[in-house]
């Protein structure tokens, strides 16, 4: 797979995709990082948008959280089966949407962060692992 290396020109403005496999409505202390986080640096600029799962059918697939686009991909509530799901959709979105962004931030320590820092380097993006917990 051919490395995407516009993301290397100077005048192209940054755009991050923020991973979390869960996020608002659900609110604990990595839903409110990863939201202080996007809020700082799009405050900054820096164009950023979060994908989550989405696992009850009243949540929005798309929405707009104080000037960060928040992307919901459908999957159960089931532990293992979700988190599988998850990271099939999300490598989907990765992919089709892989000439929109430059950055890949994925938060946690798990599956789903370790399948998006690995589809993310597949893509040729900078990929950066937030550690917490």
């Amino acid at each position: 797979m051919a490395v995407d290396t516009s993301c290397r020109q100077v005048n192209l403005p940054s755009k991050v995709i923020f991973v979390s496999r869960y996020f608002y409505p659900f609110v604990g202390g990595l839903e409110k990082r990863v939201h202080a986080l996007a809020r700082g640096l799009t405050g900054r600029g820096i164009r950023v948008e979060i994908v989550t799962s989405r696992t009850d059918d009243e949540f929005s697939v798309e929405q707009n959280l104080e000037g960060v686009i928040i992307h919901r991909l459908a999957c159960p509530r089931v532990k293992v089966i979700g988190a599988c799901v998850f990271i099939v959709r999300l490598a989907v979105f990765l992919f089709r949407r892989r000439s929109q962004y430059c950055f890949l931030h994925a938060f946690q320590v798990g599956h789903v962060s370790a399948a998006a820092a690995c589809i993310g380097r597949l893509l040729g993006k900078h990929v950066f692992l937030h550690l917490s917990g």
